[in-house]
């Protein structure tokens, strides 16, 4: 997938995709896209997506033409996009995701994604944080974006998680 990201205080993604090549965003995300990309969802949930807010539902685009097509995706006030590498496992938080190239199931707080390039989003800052081995942090749970696999939850209250090192996390400055 080709992307670029612009702007510097607000951010947006543009994402040009090739002869059926697939991205899988909250359609409330997308700004534009060209003619020859084809939306594949449910009537239904395309709406339950629309009406919920505070969710996040995955609708797949899919380009038709064969020649790249663009996207344009966003946030009101988006501060800072930041791709992860898609040779790492990572545990994310859907509601923190602008667009990634697999689908993602939506169900749970953190969903497991490997082998994809995803998109994080933040209304602030986005910082990463190195988790030395056998250290543990307690955090706030709104801040929390992403974090590699190897980071292991040690506990959660209603407000905040205790993770354990190694690894690397990502923090948005910005609680949702």
């Amino acid at each position: 997938m080709d992307y670029k990201i612009h702007g510097n205080e607000v951010q947006y993604l543009e994402v040009n995709l090739l002869k059926n090549e697939k991205v899988f965003g909250d359609i409330k995300s997308v700004v534009t896209k060209d003619k020859g990309i084809k939306i594949h969802a449910d009537y239904h949930e395309l709406l339950d997506s629309i009406i919920k807010k505070d969710s996040t539902q995955f609708t797949e685009f899919k380009n038709t033409f064969d020649r790249t097509r663009q996207m344009i995706f966003s946030v009101h006030l988006c501060n800072e996009i930041r791709k992860l590498d898609n040779k790492r496992s990572y545990l994310v938080d859907p509601n923190r995701v602008l667009c990634s190239s697999h689908d993602m199931e939506t169900d749970h707080d953190l969903i497991h994604v490997k082998d994809s390039s995803i998109f994080l989003y933040s209304l602030g800052e986005i910082q990463i944080k190195q988790v030395e081995a056998d250290i543990r942090l307690s955090i706030d749970k709104d801040a929390l974006m992403a974090m590699t696999d190897s980071i292991k939850i040690q506990g959660e209250d209603f407000k905040s998680i205790v993770l354990e090192g190694p690894g690397h996390i990502w923090l948005s400055s910005h609680k949702i």
